[in-house]
């Protein structure tokens, strides 16, 4: 929650005080569906923003398992390809394909680039064998790409969650508001 909605939530929670306090000199009032909607109000308000706190954090821890997936591609999968095709292959279709892309290369085209790779290095496997790659170094390259494809799915849906979590805050309150 933003400064302005903890504000609204603190006061609302007063007003709960003020009920409980008063509860005697208010008679019915403290048992009104007024009542019950405003501690509905505060609960619900309460947990959208433990919610909203918690997407947060895991948009948060997602975007660094997002960074280390994309370094361990480029760096631990794509490089040495790379270095490799570059001295082995510097003349031979599909070149481009096994090229190191760049730290500042999107999500979206580093994961292409990636499959990219796969493809153009499947045609040489023996050139990088012949250079002590693993012998399953393909398919690692291929887990890699996953491994970011899953990053970035799982931040989607953090990001998703502190959308919806945000909603349910602003939504309350506007219904709090009336």
């Amino acid at each position: 929650m933003n400064q302005r909605q903890e504000a609204r939530l603190a006061a609302l929670r007063r007003d709960q005080g003020f009920l409980d306090t008063n509860a005697a000199d208010l008679g019915t009032i403290s048992k009104s569906t007024s009542r019950t909607d405003l501690d509905t109000a505060v609960a619900l308000l309460t947990q959208y923003g433990a919610q909203q706190d918690l997407a947060d954090a895991a948009a948060t821890s997602q975007t660094k398992a997002k960074n280390a997936a994309r370094e361990d591609l480029r760096l631990g999968h794509m490089q040495p390809i790379a270095m490799i095709a570059g001295k082995k292959l510097g003349n031979t279709p599909n070149i481009q394909d096994l090229a190191l892309p760049r730290k500042s290369t999107s999500d979206e085209a580093l994961v292409a680039k990636g499959f990219a790779m796969v493809k153009a290095a499947s045609q040489y496997t023996q050139t990088f064998l012949d250079q002590q790659m693993p012998a399953d170094f393909i398919a690692q390259l291929q887990a890699a790409i996953q491994a970011v494809l899953t990053a970035l799915a799982t931040g989607a849906e953090a990001k998703r969650q502190l959308v919806a979590a945000t909603k349910g805050v602003t939504d309350q309150l506007a219904i709090t508001h009336t």
